[in-house]
């Protein structure tokens, strides 16, 4: 699954894993998609379950007439208000394992709500850690265009 996100020339952009209704021993996914960052944030609705979310957000500078395109990985772990207090401490001791296998995300952040990771928040994120190169604009792959990030 998340190597399909990894994946440019694939049209997968997002990534939602949670324990299983099963086995709440066993991580599994629970949602994948090709429409952005807004059906990701649908799709972990469940007040009552964890998640961890991998996704794509694809950084836009635009300078001069040319247009430069960088892939942004956010990792992300959603613990629903509702989660019980067990689940919520189990999967903050599974988040480093779901960490391992979901590499190399530039940005790492823990929200209660899916909610909590808006475009404008995510992006405003991904600008506090852009360094030097930092886009001015990013696309959360959902057909809207790119979200204008404003210079200091």
């Amino acid at each position: 699954g998340w190597m399909r996100v990894r994946e440019t020339s694939l049209p997968q952009n997002w990534l939602l894993l949670s324990y299983s209704r099963a086995d709440p021993d066993l991580v599994e996914i629970v949602g994948e998609g090709d429409d952005g960052l807004a059906a990701l944030r649908a799709a972990a609705c469940d007040s009552g379950r964890v998640y961890w979310a991998f996704f794509l957000v694809v950084g836009v500078d635009t300078r001069r007439g040319v247009v430069s395109r960088r892939p942004k990985y956010v990792f992300a772990t959603v613990g629903g208000a509702e989660v019980d207090v067990r689940t919520r401490t189990r999967a903050l001791l599974h988040t480093g394992a779901v960490g391992a296998v979901l590499q190399e995300a530039h940005l790492h952040c823990e929200v209660e709500s899916a909610e909590e990771l808006s475009d404008a928040a995510v992006a405003a994120r991904l600008a506090q850690i852009g360094g030097a190169h930092r886009p001015n604009g990013y696309d959360f792959g959902d057909g809207g265009g790119a979200v204008r990030v404003e210079e200091e």
